[in-house]
């Protein structure tokens, strides 16, 4: 069997590839489309990179591998946690190719910090906050500082300055493709995942701009594809059909119309009290709140005798409650246009 490179473009959408493929701005992944095969597929439940590449990585849904989201609550105590990979409970690809005295290289793949041995070399993806920590063997660190390696830029930067990320995606982006050649040239492996996030980001503030030629940043958004698709290219040059490759997404985009405050959404359904911060965050709130949410649009319910320190729903109460919800999401309308929110909703006891 040959090696796989498993090519990860993390948040580029079906439709868009389609697009951008059309329009002849990625020549060099429509040449792999049309010899090989380009598929839409579905994501996970939530859409979070960290839930969809965990899945990727592990052959299970959520349900399975634990990771619901970038938040959740500690099983033991129930406080607010940033979940990692010592939090994902089923095994990834790359141990059960080690069992088969194969050798792995993984790359940027989001939700892997920090780095656990493997029978390989591994830089952890977002989110990454410890450079060493993220690298296994720690040596690998060291090779990766001499390459002038970027872990990725700073999108909490971005929430309050664009101009951040458009400064900044394409010197990380460099740094993620000399890294990538680097394996490709230089390492031995028989699974190679190498994951770029940039486009993630690009998509997370100028989606937009990409969508409407009268943008001021339309062609430089046009022009982080003309270079994502020459790098493809080249990608598929160095491996020289040696090996198997794959390339993946782990979730679509859309251009947000609007936004929805879910803790208010709660306290109008009577489900948790009208506070002026987190309704779980506090004791005294924390006794009132029927329900909460965590990102992105999770429900909880505040059971009594379960992980929830001041669960306070009775089990009798639980299927009212889960239905008041569900019938007010489907019902929950634009108020200026009409249009319905929710398309679908559905609960698990």
């Amino acid at each position: 069997m040959k090696p796989a490179f498993v090519f990860g473009i993390d948040g580029l959408p079906f439709t868009l590839a389609k697009r951008l493929i059309g329009q002849g701005i990625m020549p060099n992944l429509g040449a792999l489309a049309n010899q090989g095969t380009l598929a839409q597929m579905h994501t996970t439940v939530p859409d979070f990179s960290c839930v969809a590449w965990t899945s990727f990585a592990t052959g299970v849904n959520p349900g399975k591998h634990g990771i619901y989201g970038f938040m959740d609550f500690d099983e033991t105590n129930g406080q607010q946690i940033l979940p990692d990979a010592t939090h994902c409970k089923a095994s990834p690809l790359w141990h059960l190719v080690g069992n088969e005295g194969g050798r792995s290289i993984i790359l940027n793949l989001p939700n892997t910090y920090p780095a656990m041995p493997l029978r390989g070399k591994m830089v952890s993806g977002f989110i990454a906050p410890e450079f060493d920590a993220s690298c296994y063997p720690p040596t690998f660190a060291q090779t990766l500082k001499t390459l002038g390696y970027k872990m990725h830029l700073d999108g909490r930067v971005g929430l309050g300055s664009p101009e951040h990320v458009r400064d900044c995606v394409m010197p990380v982006f460099e740094a993620r493709k000399t890294a990538i050649r680097h394996i490709i040239k230089n390492e031995y492996w028989d699974l190679a995942v190498c994951v770029i996030t940039e486009t993630d980001r690009l998509q997370h503030y100028f989606l937009h701009a990409l969508e409407q030629e009268s943008h001021p940043q339309h062609q430089w958004a046009r022009n982080f594809y003309i270079e994502l698709d020459r790098f493809i290219g080249e990608v598929v040059e160095l491996l020289a059909d040696k090996v198997d490759l794959y390339m993946i997404s782990d979730h679509g985009f859309n251009v947000v119309k609007k936004e929805y405050e879910l803790e208010p959404f709660l306290a109008d359904l009577g489900l948790a009290p009208k506070v002026n911060h987190t309704c779980w965050s506090e004791s005294e709130s924390a006794k009132q709140t029927k329900v909460f949410c965590l990102d992105p649009g999770r429900f909880y319910i505040n059971r009594v005798n379960s992980r929830f320190e001041y669960g306070c729903v009775k089990p009798n109460e639980e299927a009212e409650i889960l239905d008041r919800i569900t019938q007010a999401l489907l019902a929950l309308e634009d108020s200026e246009t009409g249009e319905k929110v929710v398309s679908s909703a559905g609960h698990r006891i």
